[in-house]
C-alpha cells in the first residue's frame, strides 16, 4: 500500500510523528498530518482493473517559519524521490496557528499507482 510506504518515508523527518487525519492534542512539533482529499480515477476499457490515483494532502507544523520551510523542502524531496515517485499536485501553502504559536504548510501530492 502506497500510504504505508509514504508514512515510512516521511517518519524520519518528524521523529516518527506522522498521523492520519488529525494529530493528538498533546503532540509536540514538528509533526505531520496526512489525509486523502480525492484522486484521479483510472478506468480501463471494460472496467476491469479500474482504480484511483490517490491525492494526498500533507500538513506539517513546526515551532518557527524557518523550521517549517526546512521541512517543506525535505518533505517535497522525499515525496517525489524513490520509492514513492509522487507527483506534486499543488504548491505549498503557508499557515500559522496563533494560539499554539506554530508555523506550517500544506501541500497536495498524487501517489503513484502500484
Amino acid at each position: 500500500m502506497q500510504e504505508e510506504l509514504m508514512v515510512a518515508q516521511l517518519s524520519p523527518l518528524v521523529a516518527g510523528q506522522v498521523y492520519p487525519d488529525t494529530a493528538p492534542s498533546d503532540v509536540a512539533p514538528p509533526y505531520l498530518i496526512w489525509q486523502q482529499v480525492g484522486g484521479q480515477p483510472i478506468q480501463f476499457l471494460g472496467g476491469v482493473g479500474s482504480t484511483t490515483r490517490p491525492r494526498i494532502q500533507l500538513t506539517w507544523w513546526a515551532v518557527s517559519r524557518l523550521a517549517a520551510c526546512q521541512l517543506r523542502d525535505q518533505i517535497q524531496a522525499a515525496m517525489v524521490d524513490t520509492p514513492l515517485f509522487a507527483e506534486i499536485a499543488t504548491g505549498p501553502v503557508a499557515d500559522h496557528e496563533p494560539v499554539q504559536g506554530l508555523y506550517g504548510f500544506r501541500q497536495d501530492f498524487y501517489l503513484a499507482v502500484p
